[in-house]
C-alpha cells in the first residue's frame, strides 16, 4: 500500500479514475431518475468512436469525442417524444452501429493500440497529466452547471407536470442534463472505457436508491459507493496486478449487493 502512493503514474490515473467515476455517479442519479439508461450507454459507445476518428485523422482525442458526444446528446433532446420510429429503437440503432464502426475501425488501424486505447475495458494505467487537466477543466464547468440548475433538474425529473406550471422550463433543463452527460461521457471515456464510464453512470446510483430515500442522501451515497470503489479497486488491481476498470466495476456490484441486503434490513 505504501509503494502504490508513490508511483506518480498510478498518482495521476486514481485522481482521473476518481473525478470520472463521481461524475459518472452524479449525472447518474438523473439517469436513472429520467429512466434514459440506454442513452447513457449509446453516448459513451458514440464517445468511443470519437476517441478512435480522433487517433485516425490526427486531431486531439478528448475533442473528437467531445463534438461526437455533444451532438448525439443534443440530438437525444430533440428527439423526445414517440414518432414513427419509437426513440429506444433509435437509441439501439445508433448504439449498434457506433460499435460496428469502432470495431472495424480499430481492426484497420494500429495506431490506435499504439496508444493503448480500450474501448470496452479503457486502460487508467495510461493517464498522463494532460488527461488529467482535462478531466479537471471539464468537472469544473459541469459542476457549476450542476450545483446552480440542481433544485430545476430535480424537479423537473420528479414531477414534471407541476415543474412546468411553477414556471421551470422543461426544454432548457432537459437541455442541460443532455449537455452534462455528453461533457462528463466524452472526458471519461478516453481513458475509462465504456464498461466504467456505463457502469458509474448506473450502479452507484442504483445502489444508493435502494438505501436511500431523499435526493440528497441517495447523491451522496452514490458519490460515495463510487469514491470508494474507484480507490480501492486501484490498490486491490495494483496489488494483485489485475485490469483496472473491470475490478472497480466489480466493487460497484458487489456495493449493489449489500445495498439489496440493507434495503431488505431498513431503509435509511
Amino acid at each position: 500500500m505504501f509503494n502504490f502512493w508513490h508511483e506518480p503514474f498510478l498518482r495521476i490515473g486514481l485522481a482521473v479514475g476518481l473525478i470520472s467515476g463521481l461524475l459518472c455517479s452524479l449525472i447518474g442519479f438523473f439517469v436513472i431518475l429520467k429512466r434514459v439508461v440506454f442513452i447513457g450507454l449509446a453516448i459513451s459507445q458514440i464517445a468511443g468512436l470519437g476517441v478512435v476518428l480522433g487517433l485516425m485523422v490526427g486531431i486531439n482525442p478528448y475533442i473528437s469525442s467531445f463534438i461526437l458526444s455533444v451532438v448525439i446528446s443534443i440530438f437525444f433532446w430533440l428527439y423526445n417524444t414517440e414518432r414513427d420510429i419509437p426513440r429506444d429503437t433509435v437509441v439501439a440503432f445508433i448504439y449498434l452501429i457506433s460499435a460496428g464502426l469502432t470495431t472495424i475501425l480499430i481492426a484497420k488501424n494500429p495506431r490506435v493500440e499504439i496508444y493503448g486505447f480500450n474501448v470496452a475495458a479503457g486502460n487508467l494505467l495510461y493517464v498522463t497529466t494532460g488527461d488529467l487537466f482535462v478531466s479537471l477543466l471539464g468537472s469544473v464547468f459541469v459542476l457549476l452547471l450542476f450545483l446552480y440548475f440542481f433544485r430545476a433538474l430535480v424537479f423537473i425529473s420528479y414531477d414534471r407536470e407541476t415543474a412546468l406550471t411553477s414556471g421551470i422550463k422543461g426544454a432548457f433543463s432537459d437541455f442541460l442534463f443532455y449537455l452534462m452527460l455528453g461533457i462528463i461521457v466524452s472526458i471519461s471515456m478516453r481513458i475509462s472505457g465504456l464498461l466504467f464510464v456505463f457502469a458509474s453512470l448506473i450502479i452507484p446510483p442504483m445502489t444508493a436508491f435502494k438505501i436511500f430515500t431523499s435526493v440528497n442522501r441517495i447523491i451522496i451515497g452514490s458519490l460515495f459507493i463510487s469514491g470508494i470503489s474507484v480507490i480501492s479497486g486501484f490498490w486491490l488491481s495494483y496489488t494483485f496486478d489485475l485490469p483496472t476498470s473491470p475490478l472497480i466495476i466489480c466493487i460497484y456490484g458487489l456495493f449493489f449487493v449489500i445495498g439489496l441486503v440493507i434495503n431488505k434490513i431498513c431503509i435509511c
